[in-house]
Protein backbone atom coordinates (compact mmCIF):
# COMPACT_ATOMS: atom_id res chain seq x y z
CA UNK A 1 0.00 0.00 0.00
CA UNK A 2 2.84 2.39 0.86
CA UNK A 3 4.54 1.62 -2.44
CA UNK A 4 1.34 2.42 -4.40
CA UNK A 5 0.79 5.68 -2.50
CA UNK A 6 4.40 6.68 -3.09
CA UNK A 7 4.10 5.89 -6.80
CA UNK A 8 0.90 7.92 -7.16
CA UNK A 9 2.38 10.85 -5.26
CA UNK A 10 5.53 10.79 -7.40
CA UNK A 11 3.49 10.67 -10.60
CA UNK A 12 1.30 13.58 -9.50
CA UNK A 13 4.30 15.71 -8.53
CA UNK A 14 6.06 14.93 -11.81
CA UNK A 15 2.98 15.90 -13.81
CA UNK A 16 2.65 19.14 -11.85
CA UNK A 17 6.32 19.96 -12.43
CA UNK A 18 5.95 19.37 -16.17
CA UNK A 19 2.95 21.70 -16.31
CA UNK A 20 4.83 24.43 -14.50
CA UNK A 21 7.87 24.19 -16.75
CA UNK A 22 6.03 24.03 -20.08
CA UNK A 23 7.12 26.76 -22.47
CA UNK A 24 4.63 29.61 -22.83
CA UNK A 25 2.53 29.59 -25.98
CA UNK A 26 2.95 32.63 -28.16
CA UNK A 27 -0.43 34.32 -28.49
CA UNK A 28 0.44 35.57 -31.97
CA UNK A 29 0.88 31.98 -33.20
CA UNK A 30 -2.52 30.78 -32.00
CA UNK A 31 -4.65 33.87 -32.54
CA UNK A 32 -6.60 34.12 -35.76
CA UNK A 33 -7.09 37.44 -37.49
CA UNK A 34 -10.36 39.18 -36.66
CA UNK A 35 -11.69 38.61 -40.19
CA UNK A 36 -11.11 34.85 -39.90
CA UNK A 37 -12.85 34.75 -36.53
CA UNK A 38 -15.87 36.60 -37.96
CA UNK A 39 -15.99 34.24 -40.94
CA UNK A 40 -15.89 31.22 -38.65
CA UNK A 41 -18.67 32.71 -36.53
CA UNK A 42 -20.80 33.51 -39.58
CA UNK A 43 -20.30 30.01 -40.99
CA UNK A 44 -21.20 28.41 -37.67
CA UNK A 45 -24.29 30.59 -37.33
CA UNK A 46 -25.39 29.74 -40.88
CA UNK A 47 -24.96 26.02 -40.27
CA UNK A 48 -26.84 26.26 -37.00
CA UNK A 49 -29.73 28.12 -38.65
CA UNK A 50 -29.84 25.58 -41.50
CA UNK A 51 -29.91 22.71 -39.00
CA UNK A 52 -32.71 24.41 -37.07
CA UNK A 53 -34.80 24.84 -40.23
CA UNK A 54 -34.17 21.22 -41.25
CA UNK A 55 -35.15 19.93 -37.81
CA UNK A 56 -38.33 22.04 -37.78
CA UNK A 57 -39.25 20.65 -41.20
CA UNK A 58 -38.60 17.06 -40.11
CA UNK A 59 -40.83 17.53 -37.05
CA UNK A 60 -43.46 19.37 -39.15
CA UNK A 61 -43.34 22.44 -36.90
CA UNK A 62 -44.49 25.53 -38.77
CA UNK A 63 -43.72 28.16 -36.11
CA UNK A 64 -42.46 28.39 -32.57
CA UNK A 65 -44.45 29.95 -29.76
CA UNK A 66 -43.11 33.41 -28.85
CA UNK A 67 -41.25 33.73 -25.57
CA UNK A 68 -42.83 35.65 -22.67
CA UNK A 69 -42.05 39.35 -22.68
CA UNK A 70 -41.06 41.52 -19.73
CA UNK A 71 -42.62 44.62 -21.28
CA UNK A 72 -46.19 44.95 -19.93
CA UNK A 73 -47.32 46.80 -23.08
CA UNK A 74 -46.69 43.80 -25.33
CA UNK A 75 -49.33 41.07 -25.82
CA UNK A 76 -47.20 38.14 -24.64
CA UNK A 77 -46.37 39.59 -21.23
CA UNK A 78 -45.24 37.43 -18.32
CA UNK A 79 -47.69 37.30 -15.42
CA UNK A 80 -45.97 38.03 -12.10
CA UNK A 81 -49.15 39.07 -10.27
CA UNK A 82 -50.38 36.30 -7.97
CA UNK A 83 -53.85 37.90 -7.85
CA UNK A 84 -54.28 37.23 -11.59
CA UNK A 85 -53.33 33.58 -11.27
CA UNK A 86 -56.10 31.02 -11.24
CA UNK A 87 -56.95 29.36 -7.98
CA UNK A 88 -56.50 25.66 -7.70
CA UNK A 89 -58.36 25.20 -4.43
CA UNK A 90 -60.72 22.55 -5.78
CA UNK A 91 -58.52 19.47 -5.88
CA UNK A 92 -60.24 16.13 -6.30
CA UNK A 93 -59.92 13.61 -3.51
CA UNK A 94 -57.40 10.92 -4.53
CA UNK A 95 -59.27 8.34 -2.45
CA UNK A 96 -62.44 8.56 -4.53
CA UNK A 97 -63.31 6.33 -7.48
CA UNK A 98 -64.45 7.74 -10.82
CA UNK A 99 -68.05 6.74 -9.94
CA UNK A 100 -67.92 8.85 -6.74
CA UNK A 101 -67.58 6.05 -4.17
CA UNK A 102 -64.98 6.51 -1.43
CA UNK A 103 -62.08 4.06 -1.07
CA UNK A 104 -62.49 2.13 2.17
CA UNK A 105 -60.09 -0.81 1.78
CA UNK A 106 -56.94 -1.64 -0.14
CA UNK A 107 -58.80 -4.31 -2.11
CA UNK A 108 -60.32 -3.35 -5.44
Amino acid sequence: MKRMTCLLLTTALSAAALCLTAPPVDAAETAQPAAAQNTDWAATAALSEADHVRTMAMLRIAALRPAPEANPDLPNVTNFDAAKAGSFTKISDPLTFDNGKKVTTAAL
